[in-house]
């Protein structure tokens, strides 16, 4: 079997990962790599044996590139969804769809009757953790879900890295919004949310979010999001789910447990779930969400998200939003 050229558009330090992913499939070529930075583009594609880019189109222009992982800031995914659906490629896109509705509306009308592959990055679908929690929800093991509190918090690096391009909503909420309707197998229909700016507010981002919800379902529950966090904190993910139902409760451990390192500098806790190192190579969850986009690629199964579930998750962020402005609940369409 030929190996599946793929291009990776966006090289900061997600991008990086993502190669390195891909680098470590037998079936897949890291054929090109693109990024405004040449010097940047040069750099991996020398260490990849790659082509380079600093142009997208001329990139997807290639007839050899059969599909594009984009791993650009939030703000910029809409452009290059049209650009890769116009040459006709496999789409792989890391969360959040867009920044806001009319971006993800737009994706939404070119993505919906397109007959190659498009997925969304969310890695909480391939997090053990999550995807356990989901089976016990939906085996019934639960019974009826009543509460719900899920938490995402993490050091202040975040937000000075990608100041500008993003805020707390749809870079880190994203994730447990998606996580919520997975698991439960039903929409977040209503939010009541606040927020501070105390620390972050004079570059125009946010420090936290707590958003209060309902679902269709009838369950009720608690979205905290803040990432403030000193840089010395030991993980670089402090994340809980608790799912309380009428015949059990599910509780997840932090994302970090499993092997703490002390030095004279810091305690520290590694992420050993979402992309560890492994004998050189990035393993756990995002090797698992790279290798099913590979498969839906090769036609061994279908994307596990849909644009239209994409869309959603964007509507819901939007109607946290709203409810902070207006102080009131706000019910999503």
């Amino acid at each position: 079997m030929n190996a599946l050229n793929i291009g990776i558009i966006g090289l900061g330090l997600m991008g990086e990962r993502h190669v390195r992913v891909y680098n470590k499939m037998p079936l897949v070529n890291v054929y090109a790599v693109c990024d405004a930075n040449e010097a940047r583009a040069r750099e991996m594609a020398d260490w990849y044996g790659a082509k380079a880019y600093t142009d997208l189109e001329r990139m997807l222009a290639d007839p050899e590139l059969t599909a594009v992982d984009i791993v650009l800031p939030d703000n910029m995914h809409r452009h290059a969804v049209e650009l890769a659906v116009q040459y006709g490629k496999h789409i792989m896109i890391e969360k959040p769809m867009a920044c806001t509705v009319e971006d993800a509306e737009k994706m939404y009308e070119v993505l919906k009757d397109y007959d190659k592959t498009f997925m969304i990055g969310h890695i909480l679908r391939f997090d053990s953790r999550y995807s356990t929690a989901r089976e016990a929800v939906r085996s019934g093991q639960v019974g009826d879900v009543v509460s719900v509190y899920v938490r995402r918090n993490s050091p202040i690096d975040g937000p000075k890295h990608y100041r500008g391009a993003t805020d707390i909503d749809t870079h880190v909420m994203v994730h447990d919004i998606d996580a919520i309707q997975w698991i439960l197998g039903s929409k977040i229909r209503t939010v009541f949310a606040r927020s501070s700016n105390r620390v972050l507010g004079e570059i125009g981002m946010t420090d936290c979010i707590h958003t209060i919800f309902t679902t269709d379902s009838g369950a009720m529950g608690t979205i905290e999001a803040c990432w403030i966090l000193p840089t010395s904190s030991p993980t670089s993910i402090d994340d809980l789910l608790e799912i309380i139902g009428s015949k059990a409760v599910v509780y997840t451990s932090n994302c970090g447990t499993g092997v703490t390192v002390v030095d004279a500098a810091r305690v520290d806790a590694p992420d050993l779930r979402h992309w560890p190192e492994l004998n050189g190579d990035l393993s756990g969850a995002l090797y698992e969400e790279l290798t099913d986009f590979v498969r839906c690629v090769l036609g061994e199964k279908t994307s596990c998200i849909t644009a239209e579930e994409g869309l959603y998750i964007v509507k819901v962020v939007n109607a946290i939003r709203e409810s902070i402005r207006t102080k009131s609940e706000i019910t999503i369409s």
